[in-house]
């Protein structure tokens, strides 16, 4: 709890007063069991916050490439195939987005590709496609100042080579 002053600056006398910090809690409605008893009816689940963000899956593509790696498979294994095996509840948004350095009718559709890809991938591993809800937005959301012809190094154009995921609300 963080102490604050009341009355400061106005002639009043200052006291302290606690206030405590706000912890923002999301729960998931998982199931509807469908009986009459309103309490019961409803099952719902706890869900970490941060995954109804915009959550970056540390996926390294190529220039011009749609294709995943060994090592991007082996990423979103851990970090997003565990996770939708382990709620069968949730639907996931899956977003990819280039760099700036080709046209931007290209890179709209490789970025489609990309996050296409990564659906295609799961499914492969037993995810159900209408779990998974995905977009392409080329680089019309750069990270950085990364823009057309801006110069920018290998490392600044690399960042905003993305692919992203967040939970769906039901």
């Amino acid at each position: 709890m963080l102490p604050f002053k009341t009355g400061a600056g106005t002639g009043c006398s200052c006291r302290l007063t606690e206030i405590k910090p706000i912890e923002r809690e999301e729960v998931f409605l998982v199931s509807d069991r469908g009986n009459n008893n309103a309490r019961e009816r409803y099952e719902w689940r706890r869900i970490e916050c941060e995954l109804l963000d915009y959550n970056l899956l540390p996926i390294h593509y190529n220039v011009n490439s749609t294709a995943l790696t060994s090592e991007a498979k082996k990423v979103i294994d851990e970090k997003l195939l565990k996770l939708l095996l382990a709620r069968p509840e949730l639907r996931v948004e899956i977003n990819s987005h280039t760099d700036s350095r080709a046209s931007d009718d290209f890179n709209l559709q490789l970025s489609e590709k990309r996050a296409l890809n990564v659906v295609d991938y799961l499914v492969s591993k037993g995810i159900k496609r209408s779990r998974l809800e995905y977009h392409g937005y080329g680089e019309t959301q750069l990270v950085n100042q990364c823009a057309n012809g801006v110069e920018c190094t290998e490392e600044e154009h690399a960042a905003n080579r993305r692919t992203e995921f967040r939970v769906l609300p039901r």
